[in-house]
């Protein structure tokens, strides 16, 4: 009895972590999508924005086809994957941080964000998810870490989409962010901690971490963008 809950209780664990891998790309798919839909903005996009999507876009179908070997028991594929997913990771660091600063080069921030912000945005979320998944390679003999923490990982990918999805023109750019991380922990964090309760009987350490990485990192992004370094940065990308 006791071997069979154990059983029940990894499927289930297993079960959860696709059903969110799941929900992240419907997040990417419906954000992405009904911004394409309202506005065709992606018709007149370089070619640097597209490559920057198939890339990111990449993260998503390998964090779900990663889930889908796990629960599916396919343990040894999972591994042997998990380098491409390293490698894939490794190198949406600089691939975002150059989109960030041709966007603003280029002209092309979006008008609710000031360019020092925006230079600070979307690094400081690709800084923290490359954290997160070097820390939960190292913590792969630890699968209980390794799952929650690129769970945290593939959460900071998500601002994009649900960008497009919060009225950010109405709320005020940096405003429409504290929206977005509510919309984070809501959607993202308080399920998987519903989901320790449940299994566990408390929630895991590296959600706790997640969360208050997630935080800090909202907490921080002002006063970066204001350093000079960063406002001059900017000042020189946009011309």
């Amino acid at each position: 009895m006791a071997t069979l809950a154990a059983n029940t209780d990894l499927a289930g664990e297993r079960r959860f972590f696709l059903i969110m891998a799941l929900v992240f790309a419907a997040t990417a798919v419906v954000g992405f999508g009904f911004s394409a839909a309202i506005r065709p903005w992606w018709l007149a996009a370089p070619w640097w924005v597209h490559g920057h999507a198939l890339v990111f876009a990449g993260w998503v179908a390998i964090y779900v086809w990663q889930n889908l070997h796990v629960d599916g028991g396919r343990i040894a594929s999972h591994r042997a994957m998990g380098w491409l997913a390293l490698g894939w990771a490794t190198l949406m660091v600089p691939v975002g941080i150059a989109t960030t600063c041709l966007t603003i080069a280029s002209h092309r921030t979006p008008p609710f964000f000031e360019p020092a912000f925006f230079l600070t945005l979307d690094p400081v979320a690709i800084v923290t998810f490359y954290g997160f998944i070097l820390a939960a390679i190292a913590l792969r003999g630890a699968p209980d870490w390794h799952r929650r923490l690129m769970l945290a990982a593939t959460i900071t990918l998500t601002n994009p989409p649900l960008g497009r999805l919060v009225p950010m023109p109405l709320l005020g750019g940096e405003n429409g962010l504290w929206a977005i991380l509510l919309i984070q922990m809501m959607a993202y964090f308080v399920p998987a901690i519903l989901h320790d309760r449940k299994y566990l009987g408390r929630t895991h350490p590296a959600l706790v971490w997640g969360i208050a990485i997630t935080l800090i990192d909202a907490a921080i992004l002002k006063p970066i963008s204001i350093l000079p370094p960063v406002t001059a940065l900017a000042y020189h990308l946009s011309g």
